[in-house]
């Protein structure tokens, strides 16, 4: 068999800028000075000086959803950990075929 080509046509075709861009360095736009992160401003907080949101503080009940959160996935991975492990001891014991075993791992 031999290759055929084939004319796939372009989407959009892109035109060059009508305009020259300036030779001047002096237009543009006026650079600013950003604020120092340890700059003390009277009057002003911290987090107001540096436009940044003041972070919630961890609540007794965000701290028990983490460490629940965190309990369940090491028990999750100890638990999926432990099955491989055990499998020829599973096959030699009750005597059934690997396609059996599989059963557990979809379980």
């Amino acid at each position: 068999m031999a290759l055929q080509t084939v004319d796939v046509p372009t989407g959009t075709t892109i035109t060059p800028p009508t305009h020259q861009p300036s030779s001047h360095v002096e237009e543009g736009y006026p650079m600013t000075a950003l604020p120092k992160p340890n700059a003390i401003n009277p009057g002003i907080s911290d987090p107001e000086a540096n436009n940044v949101a003041e972070e919630a503080p961890l609540t007794p009940l965000l701290k028990l959803k983490l460490t629940s959160a965190a309990f369940a996935f090491f028990t999750a991975g100890i638990n999926d950990g432990s099955l491989g492990a055990l499998v020829p001891y599973i096959l030699r014991t009750y005597g059934i075929a690997t396609g059996s075993v599989a059963i557990l791992y979809a379980c």
